[in-house]
C-alpha cells in the first residue's frame, strides 16, 4: 500500500511538472505576441505622427507665402 501511494505521488508531481512546463511556454508565447502587438503599434503612431508633422509643416508654408 505505501509503494502504491508513493507511486501515486510521483506519477502526480511528475505530471504537474510537466503542467507547469506547459503553463510556462505558454506564458513566453503570450508574452512575446504582446510585444509583437506594442512594437506593431509604435509603428502605426509614429507614421501618423509624421503624417500630422508633415500636414502640419505644409500649412504653415502655406499660410506663410499667404502673408
Amino acid at each position: 500500500m505505501f509503494a502504491e501511494m508513493a507511486q501515486e505521488f510521483k506519477n502526480v508531481r511528475v505530471e504537474m511538472a510537466q503542467e507547469f512546463k506547459n503553463v510556462r511556454a505558454e506564458m513566453a508565447q503570450g508574452f512575446k505576441d504582446v510585444r509583437t502587438e506594442i512594437k506593431q503599434s509604435e509603428y502605426r503612431m509614429t507614421i501618423k505622427l509624421g503624417t500630422i508633422v508633415s500636414i502640419a509643416i505644409g500649412v504653415a508654408v502655406t499660410l506663410a507665402k499667404l502673408v
